[in-house]
């Protein structure tokens, strides 16, 4: 959702980065795939690049054991999930 998103791609330097980022432009997506929280199945929360699978176990074993997930925040409390990892999840979660 941002060109900061960029810097994640594998060889993609700074340098490079800095070049082509003046010629980009962001158009929202006509469809942006959410992340229910309560809902979602493993593989389609696996399937997310910033989830993967020990991640997606661990939303699964959380919403066992609590029944569900009340807000979005709580996804904090799981030990693989580091405070940038949520920030960049965040605008993709929901909890319904």
């Amino acid at each position: 959702i941002a060109t900061e998103q960029l810097k994640e791609v594998w060889g993609l330097n700074d340098t490079l980065y800095k070049l082509i980022v003046p010629q980009l432009q962001i158009v929202a997506p006509a469809e942006i795939r959410f992340l229910y929280l309560n809902t979602d199945s493993f593989p389609s929360l696996a399937s997310h690049p910033y989830v993967g699978k020990k991640l997606a176990g661990l939303i699964l074993n959380y919403r066992k054991q609590h029944k569900r997930f009340n807000n979005a925040d709580e996804l904090k409390n799981l030990p693989l999930l580091t405070d940038e990892n949520f920030r960049k999840l965040a605008p993709y979660l929901k909890v319904d």
